[in-house]
């Protein structure tokens, strides 16, 4: 086999450490009004609920129901100052969410890095952005149309704590339908050094040719 091949193919092995046992907080699984604090059954996620823009006054979480959304507070979404917080485990990142009834400028700041927030087909995207650890998201209004938004770079906040705000000044809603996450797998050691063993191997061979 070439050289360069065998490097391609080693090169390809390690990159593909792709998200695994994806899993997703939908509104049937919060019980409405009981708790500022939800952890999903495999522990892998936590959320918290606030009914101010500081992090700081904490309020119940609140769901519409099975097959519906959930927020905070008494119309069981994110409005006004009320804000969220999540907690992800080492090793798990955030990799998608989705909306319905909603208009808001949404700010998720933590990040280590760009996520790649993907907003596909959806309609109603005013706009978005991300610079120095904080993806914004400006959505108009949607009605009864679900919209989904992916993220592409899970590993921007795996183990990382996100804080979900909204520009309160312009009397927004975010009704949030599902929040998706999932362990992002580290290429393990002994794969980095078979990385490294073939670059060397396809340098040493190409180098030998040219002679």
């Amino acid at each position: 086999m070439k050289p360069i091949l065998t490097f391609a193919i080693l090169l390809a092995g390690v990159a593909m450490s792709l998200p695994t046992q994806a899993a997703s907080v939908v509104s049937g699984d919060i019980t409405n009004n009981v708790s500022p604090t939800f952890t999903t059954g495999d522990t892998l996620l936590k959320l918290y609920g606030y009914s101010d823009s500081a992090f700081a006054v904490p309020s119940n979480l609140t769901s519409a129901g099975a097959s519906a959304w959930f927020g905070v507070g008494g119309d069981k979404a994110l409005s006004g100052t009320e804000t969220m917080k999540l907690q992800l485990s080492p090793g798990v990142g955030l990799t998608g969410f989705g909306d319905i009834y909603t208009r808001a400028v949404i700010s998720i700041s933590g990040f280590t890095s760009d996520p790649g927030l993907n907003i596909g087909a959806n309609a109603g995207v005013a706009g978005s952005s991300y610079a120095a650890g904080v993806q914004t998201l400006n959505l108009n209004w949607n009605g009864g149309v679900p919209r989904d938004f992916t993220l592409a770079n899970p590993s921007a906040s795996a183990g990382q704590l996100l804080f979900i705000s909204l520009d309160f000044a312009t009397a927004p809603q975010w009704a949030v339908t599902h929040l998706d996450y999932a362990v992002v797998p580290v290429p393990e050691p002994s794969s980095m050094a078979l990385l490294f063993v073939g670059a060397g191997l396809a340098w040493s061979r190409a180098r030998g040719c040219r002679r």
